[in-house]
């Protein structure tokens, strides 16, 4: 049997924290955090926060070194996890790499938020930075990850005007997804 990894991706600020959180306490779903595996990769490589490292790494070696590590704590998790969620992911490489495991099926939702949501949500979080989507293209290759996406979840629906409705949307079009999966495999 595959294990299945259900990854979530988008922009700083885009949700994907909330949202799997959210997913993953509603499916009893356990998650991977990308901001775990980067702040321990951090500490690894000497720096006291992981946008220390973010900023100051050459892109080709942060690209490698975060691609090698999450990877293998992704495949160190599945070892012991049929079904689980990942919030964020590497590279597009890394995800590449990820999804050409045969024992693994990996899906891919991307959240897309307007970019001034996006900057509201990071501003009020404890000694977070913004990178805007260009830093995020360069570092990530998230436009790849992007046109790889199985499912685009639309966090932009103009008719709903509060975030936490929302995020809430957002939940719920994802969890059909999920539950529509299971009843299908």
């Amino acid at each position: 049997m595959k294990t299945n990894i259900w990854v979530v991706v988008g922009y700083s600020g885009s949700g994907k924290t909330t949202l799997t959180q959210k997913i993953g306490l509603k499916l009893g779903l356990p998650i991977v955090t990308y901001n775990q595996y980067l702040t321990e990769l951090s500490h690894q490589e000497g720096y006291s926060h992981k946008n220390d490292y973010f900023r100051n790494t050459p892109v080709d070696e942060f690209k490698q070194a975060l691609d090698r590590y999450a990877i293998d704590k992704i495949n160190l998790f599945a070892e012991t996890n049929n079904t689980f969620l990942v919030e964020g992911i590497c590279s597009s490489d890394g995800f590449i790499k990820l999804r050409s495991n045969p024992s693994m099926c990996v899906r891919l939702f991307y959240i897309e938020v307007p970019e001034e949501e996006r900057m509201l949500r990071v501003a009020g979080r404890d000694g977070a930075v913004f990178f805007p989507k260009e830093r995020h293209k360069k570092m990530l290759g998230l436009d790849e990850l992007v046109k790889m996406a199985d499912y685009v979840i639309d966090g932009m629906k103009e008719h709903i005007t509060s975030v936490d409705e929302k995020i809430a949307s957002m939940v719920d079009d994802m969890i059909k997804i999920i539950q529509d999966s299971k009843s299908t495999a």
